[in-house]
């Protein structure tokens, strides 16, 4: 329940500056009533059923909501899951995705967004000017972003 208590951590906890969902369940709790004053974003596999399962909270929740979208990507695609193989790969756990692709695109896309949100440095990714093979900006930064 990692992405959906980052979530309510941001709502609860004035440390919060910013917070992430890495393909976590649909949100639930007190942030589906409430406005969170840090921005927040999205990433979501290729699972089928769940893309965009939680936009509509995370935009009027968040104060700058963003998504991305990983293509050939399940759930254990954004851990260190991915690479166990075996029964999870046989079970579906992960995607057709590589390995180093899936961790390297996870990297890339949780560093642009932290980098942007709590030093200032603009997300070339989110931003636009940076066009990613495999990630889909779908909820691009809004203007008002750093």
């Amino acid at each position: 329940m990692g992405g959906v208590v980052a979530g309510e951590f941001c709502l609860q906890d004035g440390r919060c500056r910013a917070g992430l969902n890495l393909d976590g369940i649909p949100q639930s709790g007190s942030m589906i009533a409430s406005r969170m004053k840090q921005p927040f974003m999205m990433v979501y596999s290729a699972r089928p059923g769940r893309l965009g399962a939680s936009d509509a909270i995370y935009r009027r929740a968040a104060s700058r909501y963003y998504r991305v979208d990983v293509d050939d990507t399940r759930h254990v695609d954004f851990s260190d899951m991915i690479f166990w193989g075996g029964p999870l790969k046989a079970a579906g756990a992960s995607g057709s995705i590589a390995p180093n692709r899936a961790v390297e695109l996870t990297r890339l896309i949780v560093r642009q967004y932290f980098d942007q949100e709590l030093r200032g440095v603009r997300s070339p990714l989110l931003n636009g000017t940076q066009k990613v093979p495999d990630a889909h900006v779908r909820e691009p930064s809004p203007s008002r972003a750093p």
